[in-house]
């Protein structure tokens, strides 16, 4: 009977071992993602944080991280994509709209684009432990007013994603009428 009880203590034993292994192998893999993404080695970063969510790593930090690597590697759509996952994670956090909003820019995705940049002005208003972050790192990077200072970029950013639309609509009602009156001297 010692036989039958030490082959299932040998199973969990070997399960235990493996599930460390396996949190060893997500950790490994994170971290040289992460490494690599500092040192702005896009491609190496992403390589390892495909891997980290292949072994199954599913954090807010991840997708943020791999969202960066994805919108320097020019892949506007996929980097949205880990920024709506980042975003569900951290739904008030203003620079992941504002990240957002570049990126729908890209992809021509103008009204995405402005209503990204009103969430991130309106939550860059809120007080809370995150924006005076935010407001620190603003103050280091040379914006004197702090957080006032990138609430007042947001709003010249929106400006400019405000008159893109306008004028798109602008280009294609134009270009419409020119439609319309060629068909009617055919």
């Amino acid at each position: 009977m010692t036989w039958f009880t030490n082959l299932f203590k040998k199973k969990k034993i070997e399960k235990t071992i493996y599930n460390n292994d396996l949190e060893w192998d997500v950790f490994i893999n994170f971290s040289r993602g992460e490494k690599y993404f500092l040192e702005e080695k896009w491609e190496d970063a992403l390589y390892h944080l495909d891997k980290a969510l292949e072994l199954g790593y599913e954090k807010d930090d991840i997708y943020e991280i791999r969202g960066y690597c994805l919108q320097a590697l020019k892949y506007p759509f996929d980097a949205i994509e880990d920024f709506n996952k980042t975003i569900s994670f951290s739904p008030n956090d203003c620079n992941l709209y504002f990240t957002r909003a570049i990126l729908k820019k890209e992809i021509f995705d103008f009204e995405g684009e402005i209503i990204d940049l009103e969430k991130a002005i309106e939550l860059s208003k809120q007080v809370n432990q995150m924006n005076k972050n935010y407001n620190e790192i603003a103050i280091k990077n040379g914006y004197s007013d702090g957080l006032e200072g990138l609430n007042s970029m947001y709003r010249m950013v929106l400006f400019g994603a405000k008159s893109r639309l306008n004028s798109n609509i602008e280009k294609i009602n134009d270009e419409q009428l020119k439609l319309i009156k060629r068909r009617q001297n055919h």
